[in-house]
């Protein structure tokens, strides 16, 4: 499988635990950069859902590998752990 790249902004993470159930994935609520972004996360298969004020938004489960980039370098940090915002 190859990797699929989109430009969003995360708006924010979800871990829900409730004591009978464990996971270190996290749900993120994406929010795509622009129109074509939209389209592309459309196209691809992902459901795009409306905020009430009428804000397009993705929401995934992420796998342990997911990791953002900060900036142009490699450097990267697993989702959910990253502190410097």
């Amino acid at each position: 499988m190859r990797n699929k790249v989109f430009q969003v902004s995360i708006t924010a993470t979800s871990k829900k635990d409730n004591g009978a159930f464990k996971s270190d994935r996290l749900t993120a609520y994406l929010v795509p950069v622009d129109s074509a972004e939209e389209k592309r996360m459309i196209d691809f298969g992902m459901n795009a859902y409306t905020s009430s004020n009428g804000e397009k938004f993705f929401i995934v489960k992420t796998s342990e590998k997911v990791a953002i980039y900060t900036d142009a370098t490699n450097n990267y940090y697993p989702l959910g752990r990253y502190k410097g915002r």
